[in-house]
């Protein structure tokens, strides 16, 4: 499997880029309530609220693999998902698409929800609505600067 090492500063460029992407197409972005999926959403999370002047970050735990190795979706740490209205879901990579999907599922129909990902692989079952980078080729397992 070939590795992709992700310095610091493409991390920023691909947020940023994703703030473009949600200014534009999400008006009332500042409204929305950012949930990072932890452990590698909370970075990029993080640096998207900075750039939008967003205060509140929440974060949802969980955790589908064990170092290289995909396993069964765990959630550890769930926010109060009833007192929002708008959502915003990060994380660093959609690769399966599988903690997207959980989470939407966990959610239902009852709030106005978007998503983004710094990566997003080309076969994933889930593409969320704003992506950094989009179609990485499977083959390629990424390395993030936080790991």
């Amino acid at each position: 499997m070939d590795k992709l090492i992700v310095p610091w500063r493409t991390v920023r460029t691909l947020c940023s880029r994703m703030c473009k992407d949600l200014k534009n197409n999400v008006p009332d972005i500042r409204s929305f309530n950012v949930v990072a999926l932890s452990k590698g959403g909370l970075i990029p999370g993080t640096i998207i609220c900075n750039i939008l002047g967003i205060d509140k970050l929440y974060a949802l735990g969980i955790k589908s693999y064990n170092n290289e190795n995909r396993g069964d979706i765990e959630i550890y740490q769930v926010p109060h998902f009833e007192d929002m209205q708008n959502i915003l879901i990060i994380d660093d990579i959609s690769d399966s698409g599988a903690s997207f999907t959980h989470i939407l599922k966990m959610l239902g129909d009852l709030k106005q929800v978007k998503t983004a990902a710094l990566y997003c692989k080309a076969n994933t079952a889930y593409k969320p609505n704003f992506c950094g980078k989009c179609d990485v080729p499977e083959s390629v397992w990424i390395v993030f600067p936080w790991e």
